[in-house]
């Protein structure tokens, strides 16, 4: 399988449909479909309006769709229907989180080499039971392609339950169609099919074209879909970007057998989280099954196991509102949330190293404070009688960010980093300041302190970077 087949394949989901026929049987049928936008995906109609009428046949019993993705299988409801004959396509939705979206562009001509990957169900006569594995099938255009009309697949089989397959065109790396159905009753002996242009889903499911090419930025090569996609932001909740900090030079003021030393270091190119990770964020790692509550993410030290084990539940922040960055939460919470977060995405995603938040923070100026080298009270969080005492929104303050666009690195609440306060010792290292302090040196952007990894500070949050 080549490397962009192999991409259509992780965005390729099995629908199935189980409908009782009577209180001992059940009749099960299958199709395919494919992630077009977050939670969105398109299959054919006739592909779950079949259950409904094998339900009407039944005695209207009623029937089950659900997507199977990865090892797992999810509910799915149907969100748009089109007419079976003409364009056949259905748009479903399931919540399903972390997963890719295809890359899709009508462009195709006559010798393009094609892709699509389904789950056919094919009756295997010598051990009399279906067959129901994924596959990937070569193909090529036949027919017309103008929009609006279907275009033909020729030299390969069509089968049964590979209806809402997402069509692959090699050379533009991008779906330019689905498959519809086979031209012969008999597909598992035909050859060939018919197609819809992936136009036709524009046309027919407004706004869908506008989230697909948001998903993937514009990004022309579907491969590198995570290199160049704001992918996260569409598993973590608003607001969240990620921007890039190009290499550079960073002098930091560490602690080394109680003495402060100056230590000049290069930091390499890396991404950092625009603003520090809210209540409504850390809420989703909350409330995933296999989230916190998930031992995997608690794995990777003694450490982590043990304080896990002392500590089996989160606890509420001090101000809940959903776009407060998140507090109240320890240095092992922080990690947890970031190897699951790895999980989710396929991103290398950890604490920042307080060397990359400087240099966030910094740039190329060894600036004092993000804003620049005076301070200004009025461009962070921090006590000032009467507005004290009180977290803001990661957004609240434009015009203290980094030249790098980088909000909150001042002041609202401290931020957890990977590194040891001083080597051989427990502490790990906050930076930035916080609504609750007082003395301006907290804020500079050089400034460090330690706290203890265990402890749960309310004024104490936290952001993330990726590299890679």
């Amino acid at each position: 399988m080549s490397a962009l087949a192999d991409q259509l394949q992780k965005c390729t989901v099995r629908i199935n449909i189980l409908v009782q026929t009577d209180i001992t049987k059940n009749y099960i049928a299958i199709g395919s479909g494919f992630f077009v936008a977050p939670q969105r995906i398109v299959t054919c109609a006739h592909v779950v309006n079949f259950g409904a009428q094998l339900a009407e046949k039944h005695g209207n019993r009623g029937f089950q769709l659900s997507v199977e993705w990865g090892d797992k299988q999810y509910l799915a409801n149907i969100l748009q229907v089109t007419d079976e004959t003409y364009p056949d396509i259905a748009l479903l939705e399931s919540k399903i989180l972390g997963h890719p979206c295809v890359f899709a562009n009508p462009e195709r001509e006559r010798r393009d080499p094609l892709v699509f990957f389904g789950f056919p169900s094919v009756r295997d006569e010598s051990k009399m039971k279906y067959t129901d594995r994924g596959e990937e099938y070569l193909a090529t255009l036949g027919g017309r392609a103008n929009s609006g009309e279907t275009f033909s697949i020729d030299n390969t089989p069509v089968l049964h339950g590979t209806s809402g397959s997402a069509i692959l065109n090699e050379r533009t790396g991008a779906v330019c169609g689905i498959v519809m159905q086979s031209k012969s009753p008999r597909p598992e002996f035909g050859a060939g099919g018919r197609a819809i242009p992936i136009e036709e889903v524009w046309q027919r499911f407004e706004g869908l074209h506008k989230e697909n090419r948001e998903f993937h930025q514009i990004n022309l090569v579907w491969v590198n879909y995570k290199e160049k996609s704001q992918y996260t932001r569409f598993l973590l909740p608003a607001p969240f970007e990620w921007i890039t900090i190009p290499q550079g030079l960073v002098t930091l003021k560490l602690i080394k057998r109680r003495r402060q030393i100056q230590k000049q270091i290069t930091v390499p190119s890396f991404q950092i989280s625009k603003y520090p990770i809210t209540n409504a964020q850390y809420q989703v790692f909350l409330d995933d099954p296999n989230g916190y509550s998930n031992n995997r993410w608690w794995e990777s030290s003694s450490d982590l196991r043990t304080w896990k084990a002392q500590h089996p539940n989160s606890i509420l922040p001090e101000f809940e509102e959903s776009e407060l960055p998140r507090t109240n939460i320890s240095w092992y919470e922080c990690l947890a949330f970031c190897q699951w977060l790895s999980h989710k995405t396929g991103d290398n995603v950890s604490l920042p190293k307080e060397a990359q938040w400087q240099r966030s923070a910094q740039g190329n100026s060894n600036s004092a404070y993000p804003w620049g080298e005076s301070w200004i009270k009025n461009l962070c969080n921090h006590y000032d009688p009467p507005h004290a005492d009180q977290l803001t929104p990661v957004d609240n303050y434009p015009d203290g960010a980094s030249i790098y666009g980088v909000f909150d690195l001042s002041g609202n609440a401290w931020e957890w980093c990977s590194d040891r306060f001083e080597n051989g010792k427990l502490e790990r290292v906050l930076r930035g300041g916080s609504f609750r302090e007082r003395m301006v040196k907290h804020f500079r952007t050089d400034f460090r302190r330690g706290f203890d990894p265990s402890q749960r500070g309310a004024s104490a949050g936290f952001r993330i970077v990726k590299v890679g």
